[in-house]
């Protein structure tokens, strides 16, 4: 729960997925962030993250209004 800040440039990268140790029971493709922020930023929006460990994760996407 909660993305650690040093890994929460990368989880925007396309196929990234966050590891925990030597543990690889991480699901996924990686692949689900990297298409929403493509998305967002062509529409000329943001996307920013607000994340504490072992709390949880918020993600705001704003896009203008045309």
């Amino acid at each position: 729960m909660g993305i650690a800040k040093d890994k929460q440039s990368d989880i925007f990268k396309k196929f990234y997925r966050i590891r925990e140790g030597n543990i690889h029971n991480t699901q996924g493709l990686g692949i689900g962030l990297y298409q929403v922020q493509q998305i967002v930023r062509s529409l000329h929006g943001s996307i920013n993250i607000n994340s504490k460990l072992q709390v949880g994760t918020t993600f705001k996407i704003t896009i203008p209004y045309v």
